[in-house]
Formats: C-alpha cells, structure tokens, sequence
C-alpha cells in the first residue's frame, strides 16, 4: 500500500509541478510516513483546515471559539499561506438548497469568514465543498448562484472533486462539465480554483468506497478536470486530504457501504 500511495503522490506531483500548478496537502498528511517524508523532502506546502467543531457550536457560528481555534493553529499574526473552513450538515444544506435557513446561514458563513481574514489578513481563506457540484445538488449552477453574495467574500474556490466513479468515461464528463460551471464563476469573480482531492474513493461509491484509486484511474480523474480550458481560465491546482485515520475508522462500514448508504446511515467525517 505504501508503494502504491507514493506512486499516486507521484503521478499527481509531476502532472502539477509541470504545469506549474499549486500543490497543497492537508495536516493530515503528516500522520502517515509516506505522505509525510514526501511532503517534507519535496516541500510541499500545506493547507491550515478549521473543522466545523473547531468554529461551531450548535449550529451556529461560534465567534469567540473561532478566534480561539485561529489563534492556535496559526499563531503568527504575519502568516501566509492558504486556510479553509469547513462547515458541512444543517448550514451547507441550506446555502445550498436554498431553504428557508439559507438567509440566516449565508449570514453566518460570510461573518465566519471575515472574522479569519480579519484575524489573519495575509493567509488565503475559503470554505471547504464551494462551489458545489451539479451531482451534490439538483442544480449547481442555480445553488452557486444564489451563493454568489460568499463566494465575493472568499479568497480562491474550494469545491470537492473526491472521486465517486471508477468509470473512465463518466470520470471524464462529470468532472469536466463540474470544472467548466466552476471556472466560469472564478473567472467572473477573478478567483483562483483549488479543488479537494483524494486517493481514495468517496464513501458513496458502494462497490470500491475507501479503496485507493488505481493509478491510470487516478490519471485520468486528474486529468478530467486539471486540463480544461474556460474561456483561459483553468484550475491552479489542488488540495490533497488525506487521512489513513478516518479510513481506519470506517473499515467496518467500509465492507457495509451500500446497505449504510441505503439506510441513511452518515460516515464519519470526510471533508
């Protein structure tokens, strides 16, 4: 697996590098040996994420807990760099399916927003999984949209492209179709676009949910979306999470993924 793991940090590293695109790995990176000699010996650099429980508290924005959560894990008040909030269940719903709670809680997402940029001015914010993706929800591009009012608010854009699919032609037009919506709204916006991915399938593909992707598989995802062209605008590269933990952790639903989906059941934590 550890092989297999530095192949796919490989393929990605050098299709980026050589398009002089960005390459950013999550904190999680550094729990496995891997990805933490890889991001060390190639100096990588890194993503600060603030997970929901780190800025939110009921449902709500917790501003106080925020400042707290910022002051810690990016103590230098002169830090660079790039951060991303990651504010997922009851608030994303909302925002994105334009709900009645969706005024209250594009409210919250903005203040929570420049609240960090207050706080650390010189690093890059975001929201982890916006843009949404058309597959996410029943219409991207009238969800993104009404979100216009957060992204102008946002730094650069942070959709989650985690892979869903191990068919090379679906592959291909899910994440194009997605990256062309997406750029259109950078480019409109003049955002860069630095979607998530990951090495894994996402837990909502029954039949390989959490298995590493395999290499030509994992070429092509990257592809499908890292070589399209919007009217000159394309995406300046990615965010890769990673986290062996959250796999581990999951290795029993992992073998009852689709008797879990059908039931509703929730994963743990995949941002």
């Amino acid at each position: 697996m550890k092989k297999k793991l530095l192949f796919l940090l490989l393929i990605c590293s050098q299709f980026l590098f050589s398009q002089k695109k960005i390459l950013l790995f999550s904190p999680e990176s550094y729990q496995y040996k891997v990805q933490s000699e890889f991001v060390k010996k190639n100096k990588v650099n890194t993503i600060t994420v603030f997970y929901q429980h780190e800025f939110v508290k009921g449902n709500h924005l917790d501003e106080k807990l925020l400042i707290s959560s910022i002051e810690k894990k990016i103590p230098n008040k002169k830090a660079t760099g790039y951060a991303s909030l990651d504010w997922e269940g009851e608030a994303l719903r909302a925002v994105t399916d334009h709900t009645e709670a969706s005024d209250f809680y594009m409210k919250q997402m903005i203040k929570a927003i420049k609240v960090a940029k207050k706080m650390r001015p010189h690093v890059k914010w975001a929201y982890f999984d916006l843009p949404v993706m058309s597959f996410v929800t029943k219409n991207g591009d009238e969800s993104n949209e009404n979100l216009m009012p957060l992204y102008k608010e946002l730094d650069y854009l942070s959709p989650s492209f985690y892979l869903y699919f191990n068919n090379t032609f679906i592959i291909n037009q899910f994440y194009a179709s997605n990256a062309k919506s997406i750029l259109k709204i950078a480019k409109k916006l003049n955002k860069p676009v630095l979607p998530y991915i990951w090495n894994r399938f996402h837990p909502n593909n029954g039949d390989h949910a959490f298995q590493l992707i395999p290499d030509e598989t994992f070429d092509t995802y990257l592809k499908s979306f890292l070589e399209v062209n919007e009217a000159g605008k394309k995406i300046d590269g990615v965010i890769w999470w990673h986290s062996e933990y959250y796999t581990y952790l999951n290795k029993k639903e992992n073998k009852k993924t689709s008797r879990s989906l059908q039931r509703g059941k929730r994963y743990r934590h995949l941002p």
